[in-house]
């Protein structure tokens, strides 16, 4: 799970067809086990981030899922310009 920079994303909740299954670890991965052959809907969900869902074809012998990547980030702050004296006023 990686944010817009790149850098691995922890506790990010990780669905499987609408369903939890598990939370990212402090390296941004997960782990998923699957039982049989199927076609799966995988979702990442956190409060700030949003990404996109992925749909692909899973079995018992899938060993490695995609790498999610944050497709937006939700920030809050305040962004501040203090203007040079040779700065026009209406920047």
């Amino acid at each position: 799970m990686l944010g817009l920079s790149g850098s691995p994303l922890r506790d990010i909740a990780i669905y499987v067809n609408g369903v939890y299954k598990t939370t990212t670890n402090l390296n941004g991965k997960y782990f998923l086990d699957f039982d049989r052959p199927q076609t799966v809907s995988i979702e990442a969900k956190s409060e700030r981030d949003k990404f996109d869902s992925i749909k692909l074809k899973v079995d018992q012998h899938t060993v490695t899922l995609p790498t999610l990547k944050a497709i937006s980030v939700s920030l809050c702050g305040h962004v501040a310009n203090q203007l040079e004296d040779n700065e026009p006023d209406n920047w």
